[in-house]
C-alpha cells in the first residue's frame, strides 16, 4: 500500500516538472507548428531556430489613420476610392455646406459694404501706407478663399487632371501672394507714423474679421488628408450623418508603399526580444515566401492581448507586449492581415536583462 501511494506522488511530481518546463517554453511557436527550442539549440545558425513568436497583424508604416469630420452634419460628397493615392491636405469628402456658404455670401456683402463706406468717408488725409497694406492682406486672403473654394468644386465634381492643376497652381499662387502681402503689412505696422484707424475702418476691420470666421466655419464641412498617403477605407456614404466625435470615422487612411507589422509577444518571452533583432513574417497566403524585418519598438507596457491567436491556440499568459516590426522591403501583403512573427536568436539572447534593447 505504502509503495502505491509513493509511486502516485512520484508520478504527480514528474507532471508538475513536466507542466512547468512548458510553461517556460514560448507557446506560439507551438501554435505556429514550429518545435520549441531548449537553451541548448539558441546558437544555431540564425534562420533555421526562432527564440520566440507571436501572432500580429500587418498595417501601413505609418499606422492606420481614422479621419472624422470636425463638423456633425450629412455627408454630401464622397470625393475619393478605396486604393487612391491623395496629397497631403487634399479633399476625400463634403458635409452638407448650404448654410455655411450663405454665412460666408452674407460676410463678403458685409465687407463690400464696409469698404465703400470706408472709400467714401470724408477725410483729411490721403490713404496711408499701413491702410493700403491691410487692404493688400484682406483681397489676397479673399482669394486664397476664393480659389480654394474653386479647387473644392473642381474636385467634387471630377474635373480633368488639367483643371485640377491649374487650379491648384492658381492656390498656390494666391498662398504665395497673401505671405508678401503679410510681409509688408508687417513692416508698416512698425512705422509710429501712421494715423489711427478711423470709425469707418474700424467697421471694416470687423467685417473682415467676421467674414474670416465664417469661412474658418465653411472650411470644417471639409474632410481632407491630413498627410499624404492611400485611402484604405470608407466608412461612409452621401446620405450618411457624420458627427463631429473623434470615433466617428469616415475614411481610414495610411502610407502603404511601405508595411509593419505589429505583434503581440507574451510576457513570459519579452525578455528575448530587443530592438533592432531580426524577424521573419509568415502568411498563410504566401505559404512559400518569407518577409524579412525588424524590431523598431517595444511597449513598456503589458496589457490584455488583442490579437488572437493565429492558430486559436491557447497561450501562456493573458498579457501580451505590443511589438512592431518594420518590414524590410515592399511586400504584397495587405494592411489588416493577420500574419505570424518569428524572431532569430540573437548573440545576447541567454544573457540576463531586461529585453527593451533601450541601452
Amino acid at each position: 500500500m505504502l509503495s502505491r501511494h509513493v509511486g502516485s506522488a512520484l508520478l504527480v511530481a514528474v507532471g508538475v516538472a513536466a507542466g512547468a518546463m512548458l510553461a517556460k517554453s514560448p507557446t506560439y511557436l507551438a501554435a505556429a507548428g514550429v518545435t520549441a527550442q531548449t537553451d541548448q539549440s539558441l546558437d544555431v545558425a540564425a534562420g533555421s531556430d526562432w527564440i520566440a513568436a507571436a501572432p500580429g497583424k500587418v498595417e501601413p508604416i505609418s499606422g492606420e489613420t481614422s479621419i472624422a469630420a470636425t463638423s456633425a452634419g450629412r455627408i454630401d460628397k464622397i470625393v475619393v476610392r478605396v486604393r487612391d493615392k491623395v496629397a497631403e491636405g487634399e479633399l476625400l469628402a463634403i458635409v452638407d455646406d448650404s448654410e455655411q456658404l450663405a454665412r460666408v455670401q452674407a460676410a463678403e456683402a458685409e465687407v463690400s459694404f464696409r469698404e465703400a463706406e470706408r472709400d467714401n468717408a470724408i477725410s483729411s488725409s490721403l490713404p496711408n501706407q499701413r491702410q493700403s497694406a491691410e487692404d493688400n492682406v484682406a483681397n489676397s486672403q479673399s482669394e486664397v478663399w476664393r480659389s480654394q473654394l474653386a479647387l473644392d468644386r473642381l474636385s467634387a465634381n471630377g474635373a480633368s487632371v488639367d483643371a485640377l492643376n491649374i487650379a491648384k497652381a492658381s492656390l498656390a499662387h494666391s498662398r504665395e501672394f497673401l505671405a508678401e502681402s503679410r510681409n509688408a503689412l508687417s513692416a508698416s505696422e512698425k512705422s509710429n507714423d501712421a494715423p489711427r484707424p478711423t470709425r469707418t475702418e474700424s467697421a471694416l476691420a470687423v467685417a473682415r474679421a467676421e467674414r474670416a470666421i465664417a469661412y474658418a466655419v465653411l472650411e470644417k464641412t471639409r474632410i481632407r488628408a491630413p498627410r499624404a498617403g492611400t485611402v484604405l477605407n470608407i466608412l461612409k456614404q452621401p446620405g450618411d450623418t457624420a458627427s463631429a466625435a473623434s470615433d466617428d470615422t469616415v475614411i481610414a487612411m495610411g502610407d502603404i508603399d511601405r508595411l509593419r507589422v505589429r505583434a503581440e509577444i507574451d510576457e513570459v518571452d519579452i525578455a528575448n526580444v530587443t530592438l533592432g533583432q531580426r524577424v521573419v513574417v509568415r502568411s498563410d497566403a504566401f505559404p512559400e515566401k518569407d518577409f524579412a524585418g525588424a524590431v523598431s519598438f517595444i511597449a513598456a507596457l503589458a496589457r490584455p492581448r488583442g490579437l488572437a491567436a493565429h492558430q486559436a491556440v491557447s497561450t501562456v499568459k493573458d498579457n501580451a507586449i505590443q511589438v512592431i516590426v518594420d518590414l524590410a522591403a515592399a511586400s504584397p501583403l495587405v494592411p489588416g492581415m493577420r500574419v505570424d512573427v518569428f524572431f532569430e536568436p540573437t548573440q545576447s539572447s541567454n544573457s540576463k536583462g531586461d529585453g527593451l534593447g533601450t541601452n
